[in-house]
């Protein structure tokens, strides 16, 4: 890394401020490097779907959740995530199956009401 660049972890935190901020935009285009930095990060791909999610880039956040899964495949945050950023797209089969493996293997209630959400949408359009 030359002089004056940030390290990945300053890049992490900075974007996880600009997103706590609701400066979602400038968060992702801070993760993004990040990750490009270093792509086998967990934390890093999480908090990119994060960004991305926030700036309305749902499939975008797909992209990202789909990596961290892939990493991670017991991470229930990743389920979760992917499964929030698929019906954001209208992809309601898959993010139930999503929603449903977060909230297996978390007891997280807002996994269990977005699954519970979903599958009411699933239902209405059955």
């Amino acid at each position: 890394m030359s002089a004056g660049q940030p390290n990945v972890y300053d890049l992490f935190r900075t974007a996880e401020g600009l997103l706590e901020d609701g400066m979602s935009h400038a968060a992702v285009e801070l993760a993004e490097a990040a990750v490009r930095a270093s792509p086998e990060s967990a934390s890093l791909l999480e908090l990119l779907g994060r960004a991305r999610y926030a700036a309305r880039d749902h499939m975008g956040a797909v992209e990202a959740f789909e990596r961290l899964e892939e990493l991670e495949p017991s991470n229930a945050y990743a389920h979760f995530g992917l499964g929030r950023a698929l019906e954001r797209v209208g992809q309601l089969v898959d993010a139930r199956a999503h929603l449903r493996l977060a909230a297996a293997l978390s007891d997280r209630t807002v996994y269990a009401r977005h699954l519970r959400r979903v599958e009411a949408r699933l239902e209405d359009a059955a």
